[in-house]
């Protein structure tokens, strides 16, 4: 089963905290070492043990081996799934909807003792095209939308009369990626494409690349100005970014590696790699004189992970090297990506306050190392110093020295070009004025600084007292 939360609770020595329960309301967690990030680790997504020790072989040695893969699936009966978050889930109509309604055992209050949250029901609307979502927020379809750059001109030229609120905060840190990844183990399964294997597999031709993305294009043409060029795995949120000159600081440098964006610098690493056109057909070759076409895919209906691409394919055309781009059924994106049967993907990551969420991702035996499988058997000696870096991360509760830590680590990793981070957008959401709290906590579920309960906190006003 493919899952991030074992990766992120490995102990510095390789082991993991031991959990066990106290009594009904006690958790006792015990670490043999050091290990800062452990509160943030633990705050992962639980199985109720009641429901589903059945499905495991550990708990249950006569459970077939797919038990508990094939547990929960689009045919589930909503009573089967338990819930300890602000909602349960009522109804799921696949591509459609999912309606979830106010858990009554949830936890949190509010400042006077009001049991959290305050909607009864909140349904989730499942629309594939972008397009549609703006027009039926408009109609007072949607009470809000995370909109997208291109959608905001129209929305903020109807706010006034419409009724609604459009909010674009360029100084909100926000958490998260975006990224553009050769597969190092391209044709590798197949026993085919070895001559573009070694090429991806050549930290050289993935810095040459990155400098061919255009990432000041991408900011103007896709997200109309209201994005960040990245060039680190951290999130710039994150307080051991490090573009700050110290833990927690302000933001103040720039990009450290620098691969800045210079067709003319791309193309001479090229050349020198070899990568040139041999045949005279106008596109470049692999050393070997094989023709190199490079099949660039990201999951289809992101429409400014699909401007994304399309900015790189038309830079990377212009450099001599034929990039042809294809979006792809989200389903099928993900199976080829975590099943190595990609060539080149354009995604992102969700991020976090701490770098060690992306420990399993810059582990070679980690869960999202998509980029080269293989490295779990044969790491690469940039991926055992990133794995010795992270390690180092955790060990330390002095958050300076993580910081100084964590500072090589993202140097090291961007100087590696494993992935190459592309942009990130600014804060921005629309929501009715009657949408109670939504200017403290987004009621589309991105939080700003200010409160990060999001959707618990919000309320319609209509029906208040």
């Amino acid at each position: 089963m493919l899952t991030t939360a074992r990766d992120s609770l490995v102990l510095p020595d390789g082991s993991f905290p031991r959990i066990e329960a106290v009594d009904d309301l006690t958790v006792r967690v015990t670490t043999p070492m050091p290990f800062r990030p452990l509160l943030l680790a633990m705050g992962k997504r639980l199985l109720p043990l009641h429901k589903w020790a059945r499905t495991v072989r550990t708990r249950n040695p006569e459970a077939d081996p797919g038990a508990f893969n094939s547990a929960l699936g689009l045919d589930t009966p909503t009573a089967d799934l338990v819930a300890s978050g602000p909602y349960v889930l009522q109804e799921f109509v696949a591509d459609q909807y999912a309606i979830l309604a106010r858990n009554p055992y949830y936890y949190v209050v509010d400042s006077a003792g009001t049991q959290l949250p305050y909607y009864d029901r909140r349904v989730i609307h499942i629309v594939a095209d972008p397009d549609l979502v703006v027009l039926q927020f408009l109609n007072g379809e949607l009470d809000a939308v995370d909109p997208r750059a291109s959608d905001l001109a129209v929305l903020a030229s109807r706010a006034a009369t419409g009724g609604f609120a459009v909010v674009v905060d360029r100084d909100v840190p926000m958490y998260g990626s975006a990224w553009l990844a050769f597969n190092q183990d391209v044709g590798l399964r197949e026993g085919r494409d070895d001559a573009k294997r070694a090429l991806y597999r050549n930290a050289r031709f993935r810095r040459a690349f990155a400098r061919l993305i255009d990432k000041g294009a991408m900011i103007d043409v896709v997200f109309r100005g209201l994005a960040v060029p990245q060039w680190s795995p951290i999130s710039l949120a994150s307080p051991f970014y490090a573009g700050r000159e110290e833990y927690g600081g302000p933001i103040t440098g720039g990009d450290p590696t620098g691969f800045s964006y210079s067709l003319v610098e791309g193309t001479r690493e090229l050349d020198a790699l070899g990568v040139i056109d041999r045949d005279g057909d106008g596109w470049r070759d692999l050393p070997d004189g094989t023709p190199l076409s490079i099949y660039l895919s990201t999951a289809a209906g992101l429409t400014e992970y699909e401007g994304e691409c399309l900015i790189i394919a038309d830079r990377a055309r212009i450099a001599g090297l034929d990039v042809r781009f294809e979006p792809l059924e989200t389903s099928l994106m993900l199976d080829r990506l975590f099943s190595a049967a990609f060539d080149a993907a354009v995604l992102g990551f969700t991020g976090g306050v701490d770098p060690n969420s992306l420990a399993g991702a810059y582990s070679p035996c980690g869960r999202l190392h998509f980029w080269h499988l293989s490295g779990c058997g044969e790491p690469t000696q940039t991926e055992s110093e990133l794995v010795s870096l992270f390690s180092r991360g955790t060990a330390t509760l002095d958050a300076d020295l993580a910081f100084e830590i964590y500072r090589a680590v993202q140097v090291t990793a961007a100087r590696d070009a494993g992935l190459l981070y592309t942009v990130y957008p600014a804060f921005r959401y629309a929501y009715y004025a009657y949408v109670g709290n939504a200017e403290i906590a987004s009621p589309n579920g991105h939080p700003t600084a200010e409160n990060a309960l999001a959707a618990d906190l919000v309320f319609d006003s209509r029906l208040a007292p």
